[in-house]
């Protein structure tokens, strides 16, 4: 069989699978060829990622300006968002929830050696990060929002601009709206060309990234590992799925068979934003969701719909806690999760993002900012794993968003469960 038949997901899957076959070879050698090889990794796998995120300003701002014109109403316009907002705030309040409960119930900290004394930073009442987030939604200057990378900027202001646009005179905003959907279409024949790379950049970022981060050797890392990774296998095989099943009426494993490239190629970058042009092609080609609510949800619930950095910031902040000894009860836990869900709303996707709402979190809750140190090594990992969950949980919410939308109708009849 010719490569270029293989199914995208099983042979970015097939490149991920060598790349681990292969990464004790790489990390156990040494000189100048390892340091060659390495090198050669950060380069191609950089300019797959830079490719990527090269189409996401443009592909986000088109999407949603065209978008939001073509609701046609402010009712329809009202409806979709209230529900993005219920939504979102459900699936990430269960993930935080869930991964406090298994934090409490497998203590993957206990026992900890830190000094208990360590960890009496005082409490912050408005972290600077989480004000910085907060104040970043409405830009200063749209252009340097989008040139900074500052994602949720630009949502705002496209989703503003398409409103407002919608109201000009019928000849005026039909040029815009036909300008957007160029625009878009453009991207769209741009990200299928990249994707054309992607197990090529897969494959050379994975071998880089299994060949220096390892799984941590300290027994109590190691149980920390393995209660992000249980609670976000819990959330994405067990929650998600249900929610699919008995709200939105779709299938799961139709909708897996169609964005398994997009969240396998977020594993493999650490990036919800890189996968964001594959799950668009995904659930629009696949007819999975309508083009017009596809455009409007799908960049919406990739910066704000974070479920996998939500419970992976409860897990490790009450790691800390418990590793250093400090009692966090039901309300010191509940303002864990609180800020998470803040400080997730605000994540743009890049990869190491989790890190910085770590920090915020921590802050809040008065746990030592060194603790954050202790996880900095196996966090490479987590992060894949992560990401991969936070964009299948943007085209679960994109369903369940959906549900009962009027041009959503043939959609539904022809996925409803059962197939």
């Amino acid at each position: 069989m010719r490569w270029s038949r293989i199914a995208a997901h099983w042979r970015i899957l097939a490149a991920l699978v060598a790349a681990m076959a292969l990464s004790p070879l790489l990390g156990a050698a040494d000189g100048p060829f390892a340091d060659g090889v390495s090198m050669l990794c950060k380069l191609g796998g950089g300019l797959f990622i830079n490719a990527l995120k090269m189409l996401v300003m443009p592909l986000v701002a088109s999407s949603l300006v065209a978008a939001v014109m073509g609701l046609g109403s402010g009712g329809d316009f009202g409806r979709l968002f209230g529900r993005l907002c219920f939504w979102v705030l459900t699936t990430s309040l269960a993930a935080a929830l869930l991964g406090l409960a298994l934090v409490d119930l497998i203590g993957p900290g206990r026992g900890g050696a830190a000094a208990a004394a360590a960890a009496g930073a005082a409490r912050q009442s408005a972290p600077a990060g989480l004000f910085d987030v907060l104040l970043g939604i409405v830009p200063a200057n749209p252009l340097a929002a989008a040139a900074g990378d500052h994602l949720l900027g630009v949502v705002f202001f496209s989703i503003v601009f398409g409103v407002f646009a919608a109201r000009l005179p019928e000849a005026q905003a039909q040029a815009i709206a036909g300008l957007a959907r160029a625009v878009f279409a453009a991207m769209i024949g741009m990200a299928r060309w990249v994707l054309g790379f992607a197990p090529l950049g897969v494959f050379l970022l994975a071998l880089d990234a299994f060949s220096v981060h390892g799984l941590g050797t300290l027994r109590q890392l190691a149980w920390y590992m393995l209660t992000v990774f249980a609670g976000l296998a819990a959330h994405a095989l067990v929650v998600l799925p249900l929610l699919l099943v008995f709200v939105a009426r779709r299938s799961p494993l139709r909708l897996w068979r169609a964005v398994a490239p997009a969240v396998l190629t977020a594993f493999s970058t650490a990036s919800s934003k890189a996968a964001l042009p594959i799950t668009m092609e995904a659930m629009e080609g696949r007819a999975l969701l309508s083009p017009r609510i596809a455009r409007f949800v799908l960049p919406l619930s990739a910066t704000v719909n974070m479920n996998g950095s939500a419970l992976y910031e409860c897990v490790a902040a009450l790691f800390v806690a418990q590793l250093y000894g400090v009692p966090l009860g039901l309300s010191g836990q509940l303002l864990v999760v609180l800020v998470a869900l803040l400080t997730t709303l605000g994540l743009s996707g890049m990869p190491g993002a989790g890190v910085i709402g770590l920090t915020t979190v921590l802050a809040a809750a008065g746990l030592p900012a060194d603790g954050l140190a202790l996880l900095l090594g196996v966090d490479r990992l987590l992060d894949m794993a992560r990401t991969g969950v936070n964009v299948w949980g943007d085209a679960c919410l994109a369903l369940l968003v959906a549900r009962n939308e009027p041009q959503q109708a043939q959609e539904d009849a022809a996925a409803a469960v059962p197939e």
